[in-house]
């Protein structure tokens, strides 16, 4: 595999690094169970984005947050405005915490322009369950620092077998949202790695990586060693990462009544 040698000493293309067999969420990260209403919400979006400089539009993020289906656990919702891109919440992140992203790191070792729209390594160019050019749109999830207890251990799957369920899982974009607004309210990160803990995979997000490679997801979490966010990757197929993976499922507006009772019957409702 090619993309070797960065300079950080990090985990990269060719460095899988994975935390081997019996990854599991950290103890302690008991889910945030607290009352969080959905007009609480609205104005917690509504606040969130024009923090950033983002002017959103209240009856817009009112409209969408209302049209998620309520589910039990589910109460933290995250608005995506129309047009927002990955590569601009990075940017956004990057004014409070250090971010180290493979995906851009391969493309300045390739000699290939960042921006270049046709790079298969520009994570704007993923291909993605939800894309927030075509119109805004909201998700709820829930309110918990790690991923579902269920997608790691021996409930652990690789990326392409959690795309096969049907259920739908908070994406890159939605990460880089929900990281930046846990932040904000905890003072701690998403993923925060310790020792033998998971990361987060976005099944739903799919990147050929170099031309004729299989398809890779993005991976998530936070590297506490350099204090750093980090976004790497994982291949999709069986060959995937399992046991120190996991993923966080989310609720939507189009998310089919029998996905939720199925959602509620995995998760222990």
């Amino acid at each position: 595999m090619p993309f070797k040698g960065f300079s950080d000493g990090g985990m990269h293309f060719g460095d899988d690094q994975t935390l081997g067999s019996g990854a599991q969420i950290p103890e302690g990260d008991a889910e945030k169970t607290e009352q969080r209403t959905k007009e609480m919400e609205i104005k917690a979006n509504v606040d969130f984005w024009k923090g950033l400089g983002i002017e959103v539009n209240e009856e817009d993020v009112r409209r969408e947050i209302e049209a998620v289906p309520e589910v039990e656990g589910f109460n933290w919702y995250l608005y995506i405005p129309k047009s927002i891109k990955p590569t601009e919440m990075i940017e956004q992140i990057r004014k409070t915490t250090p971010v180290w992203c493979t995906f851009e790191e391969a493309l300045k070792y390739d000699g290939a322009y960042y921006d270049d729209p046709e790079n298969d390594l520009n994570i704007d160019n993923f291909n993605s369950t939800r894309n927030s050019q075509d119109t805004e749109y909201a998700i709820s999830a829930r309110y918990k620092q790690y991923p579902d207890e269920d997608s790691v251990g021996e409930g652990a799957r690789c990326a392409d077998e959690w795309a096969q369920t049907g259920e739908d899982y908070m994406t890159m974009l939605e990460w880089f949202v929900a990281e930046m607004r846990w932040h904000q309210e905890n003072d701690s990160h998403l993923d925060q790695r310790v020792k033998g803990s998971s990361k987060t995979i976005t099944p739903n997000d799919l990147c050929k990586g170099e031309k004729g490679e299989p398809y890779f997801v993005p991976r998530l979490d936070f590297d506490t060693d350099k204090d750093r966010v980090y976004i790497s990757k994982d291949q999709h197929g069986p060959n995937g990462t399992r046991d120190s993976n996991g993923i966080r499922r989310v609720i939507t507006k189009t998310t089919e009544p029998e996905i939720i009772a199925k959602i509620k019957s995995e998760i222990g409702q």
